[in-house]
């Protein structure tokens, strides 16, 4: 073993930052690989912090919590930057589109929420999941989204057409949400159902095919 970092009573996934010796676990803290003591602990969050996610230009990273809210942090300062509130459950996925423009987030409450980063506004939800939305991942062009879930399936959904209104800046500015469809389904682009396996995470590869990962247990 080259080094011990203390954490909780679970840690359930690490997210490294671009600089490769930088990472966050679920726990809310920023640690490097040469340091025994985290360089920034992000405190806010009222409950557990489930899932963690670097932004793309790698400044800030986001948690998601049991609290019910995702918080953007400044990595350099350990502020809180945004606050993100909606969603009716405890939060389990999140990922940032590749532009870094917008971020996604799913929670036990089966809704998949769209963000716009810069405004710290909801500009859309996806529903379709009947079972808490484990994973999320864009595609490395950012057109598609996939969401893995407990109800055995994994939905991609149409990136491009969700966010088309927002790139060209045409929302409304009293409310900050753009014109997406009534329906999400409208968005939808595909169910591909397991079995009996509940989808924990997902992966584009470089040729854009998906992966996805689950715990199997035959009956």
């Amino acid at each position: 073993m080259f080094r011990e970092f203390p954490g909780g009573p679970v840690v359930g996934t690490l997210r490294f930052h671009c600089r490769g010796h930088e990472f966050s676990p679920w726990s809310g803290k920023l640690w490097a690989t040469d340091h025994y003591q985290p360089l920034r602990i992000f405190a806010g969050h009222l409950a557990d912090v489930n899932c963690t996610r670097f932004h793309p230009n790698s400044n800030y990273v986001a948690t998601g919590s049991a609290d019910r809210t995702v918080r953007l942090w400044d990595v350099l300062n350990g502020n809180c930057v945004r606050i993100f509130t909606g969603h009716k459950g405890p939060i389990h996925s999140l990922t940032f589109s590749p532009n870094g423009r917008f971020l996604a987030t799913g929670a036990t409450d089966g809704r998949v929420l769209l963000w716009d980063i810069g405004h710290g506004l909801m500009v859309g939800e996806l529903k379709g999941h009947s079972d808490t939305v484990c994973s999320l991942r864009f595609s490395r062009d950012g057109e598609i989204l996939a969401s893995g879930s407990m109800d055995n399936t994994v939905r991609l959904w149409d990136a491009i057409k969700a966010f088309e209104d927002l790139e060209t800046d045409d929302f409304t500015t009293a409310t900050g949400h753009i014109n997406l469809p009534e329906n999400s389904q409208e968005l939808l682009l595909g169910t591909y159902m397991t079995k009996s396996t509940p989808v924990v995470h997902l992966h584009f590869t470089r040729r854009n095919l998906v992966l996805a990962a689950g715990a199997y247990s035959p009956q």
